[in-house]
């Protein structure tokens, strides 16, 4: 059963941001460059994963403190906030260039749906693939995927659904600060992505 998850939550994970691309393309005419371009500028963020670990290192070289543990959640959510949101205003206005709701909505589908794809979705579904075909391969980690229950897979696949919205909306959020030349669009963004990633970063960890 914990195979079957596995595939099922992968496949989803990857097809259903092309779906959902197709479906938007098609019913807001625009194109897969708006999507290719949301996605695109999504994976320029990851840059910050370098900063994340230096950062994360600086903290965790001292003493460790309740607040460390607080910084350690707190960095990651607000770089993800920054560098995202950055790279979505940046996508949107110099390589887009067309400040239309559709467009955000087509941009945002890429910048969420890519994130499914190559963050999660790839992983997952090589994780059922060797559990199906060579599962010793996977050594002690195999213990743990057995420990947990089959369902947890299917509620990940969820969790991509709800990012996938959450995506789209900051990027209606971002495209107003285009629309309505006001700033405080963007840092609102900013704001709100950095909270959502640390409240679901701390729940995990709790």
């Amino acid at each position: 059963m914990i195979a079957v998850s596995y595939l099922i939550a992968g496949t989803i994970e990857i097809a259903l941001p092309l779906v959902l691309g197709y479906i938007l393309i098609k019913r807001l005419n625009t194109s897969w460059k708006m999507w290719f371009i949301g996605a695109m500028m999504f994976l320029v963020s990851l840059v910050r994963f370098p900063l994340n670990n230096y950062l994360t290192q600086l903290v965790v070289s001292g003493e460790i403190t309740n607040i460390s543990y607080w910084l350690i959640y707190l960095i990651p959510s607000i770089t993800s906030g920054l560098f995202e949101e950055s790279a979505r205003y940046l996508g949107i206005r110099y390589l887009i260039r067309n400040d239309s709701y559709r467009t955000g909505i087509t941009y945002g589908a890429g910048h969420g749906g890519i994130e499914s794809i190559f963050l999660v979705g790839l992983n997952v579904l090589t994780i059922g693939i060797i559990l199906f075909t060579n599962p010793e391969s996977l050594g002690d980690m195999l213990y743990s995927i057995n420990s947990t229950p089959w369902y947890l897979p299917l509620v990940g696949a969820y969790e991509r659904v709800m990012t996938m919205i959450i995506q789209i909306s900051l990027s209606i959020m971002v495209l107003e600060t285009i629309r309505q030349k006001k700033i405080q669009y963007l840092l609102m963004a900013i704001l709100i992505h950095a909270a959502i990633n640390y409240i679901s970063i701390t729940a995990v960890g709790y």
